[in-house]
């Protein structure tokens, strides 16, 4: 399948020589891969109930812009808390990559029956051969309340303009995973788009008190409901906290399923006055 032609950015390619790298920037910049810790990451659904995922070295990435770059040096399972996508690596090697907009890569009209169903992840890799050896690419379709045919979930994989879907090597509550992977950008979709699906939905909350003291003092909450995604959660406290609203620590999940292609109402006391508007954000 063939797609428009579009200026969209490559990533930027370190020096050829792994070593050269990593020395280049040990005094510049702290060890990317140096503060992380074991981790076993749970969730609840009502349906799935509660799913225990594998256990992985937290990392945090180091940003260059939109850009995120890991310097992993021995084997292992590694969990960005950025985002949440994970690579089980064999070797060193360096991960760059960055979630990229749907939208740029989906305007073909033939590709309009896809539905999202998690970050669509440029990503390029630079070490030995295979040093990446299976991705992790987060999703946040709920299994346990899909009741169609799995082979419909698939990765997509653009490359040179176009489209090719590849079948999951696996397929978890959270995550469809690739083995032996071959890197552009990567994302889950589900290949028929006029079906409600179930999801795994979140709600935050973010609240600013305005004119403090005053006789007109406002308590202004900003509400979302939006699927689970570390990468638009962190998205969300970045854009809030940037306009001094702070997050009110709650239970984030819901708990029922959230589906596509559905309305849902909010509901408060009659003083509250609500001015609901629809955002758009890549999740």
């Amino acid at each position: 399948m063939r797609q428009e032609p579009q200026n969209i950015p490559c990533l930027p390619s370190p020096p050829q020589d792994l070593r050269v790298l990593a020395a280049s920037r040990r005094t510049e910049e702290p060890r990317i891969s140096s503060v992380r810790k074991k981790i076993v990451a749970d969730f609840s659904c009502k349906h799935c109930g509660k799913q225990k995922q594998d256990q992985a070295d937290l990392v945090n990435p180091m940003p260059f812009g939109t850009l995120y770059r890991l310097h992993l040096q021995s084997p292992g399972l590694y969990h960005c808390q950025k985002t949440g996508i994970k690579f089980l690596v064999k070797a060193e090697v360096i991960i760059e990559y960055k979630v990229e907009s749907w939208s740029d890569y989906l305007r073909d009209v033939s590709y309009q029956s896809y539905e999202i169903l998690g970050p669509l992840f440029n990503i390029t890799t630079h070490g030995g051969p295979n040093a990446v050896s299976a991705v992790y690419l987060p999703h946040y379709l709920c299994l346990k309340g899909f009741r169609e045919d799995r082979a419909q979930i698939q990765c997509a994989h653009f490359r040179d303009g176009n489209l090719t879907l590849e079948t999951p090597t696996q397929i978890e509550p959270f995550y469809i995973i690739l083995q032996n992977p071959s890197f552009s950008c990567l994302g889950p979709i589900f290949t028929f788009r006029k079906k409600k699906i179930p999801i795994h939905g979140i709600v935050l909350v973010y609240f600013k008190i305005f004119c403090k003291g005053d006789p007109i003092e406002e308590r202004r909450i900003h509400l979302y409901v939006l699927p689970y995604s570390t990468y638009a959660e962190e998205m969300l406290d970045q854009e809030n906290k940037k306009f001094g609203f702070q997050r009110i620590k709650k239970h984030k999940h819901t708990t029922d399923i959230v589906y596509t292609k559905r309305k849902y109402l909010i509901t408060g006391l009659p003083e509250i006055s609500a001015h609901p508007k629809v955002s758009f954000l890549e999740v």
